[in-house]
């Protein structure tokens, strides 16, 4: 489905992230198997179409790595068990990040995936 429509986007939220490095594995070993039966390689695909909204206890930079940084978005569920009381938090587990890619994950990517214009940096303001 997501051949014949490369424009859909899904965003993953409240399963975490870890379950992808899971289906990374077996999408490569499918591939591997079977590369006649994929249009496209299927990580290719995921990493097209899916944003991800990790847990906070998960590496943030173990899904950046996989899914590359402009797919994986903060995101709070308080106060469910997945989200944290003090959302901003949520910087200090993902203080391996580079500043320019933790910007992405903590804002620019929800506005790109939601097609929305980016806010301009405070810094930027006269």
């Amino acid at each position: 489905m997501l051949d014949r429509f490369p424009g859909v986007k899904l965003m993953s939220v409240e399963n975490g992230g870890q379950w992808v490095h899971t289906l990374a594995r077996n999408l490569e070993l499918a591939f591997k198997k079977m590369p006649k039966e994929f249009p496209t390689h299927p990580l290719e695909v995921l990493r097209r179409n899916v944003w991800l909204n990790p847990f906070w206890e998960e590496s943030v930079l173990g899904l950046v790595e996989l899914m590359g940084p402009e797919r994986v978005c903060f995101g709070s569920d308080y106060p469910h068990p997945e989200g944290m009381a003090e959302p901003l938090s949520f910087l200090d587990m993902a203080a391996d990040l580079e500043p320019a890619v933790l910007e992405r994950v903590m804002s620019t990517n929800m506005f790109d995936l939601m097609g929305l214009p980016r806010p301009v940096p405070a810094t930027a303001q006269p």
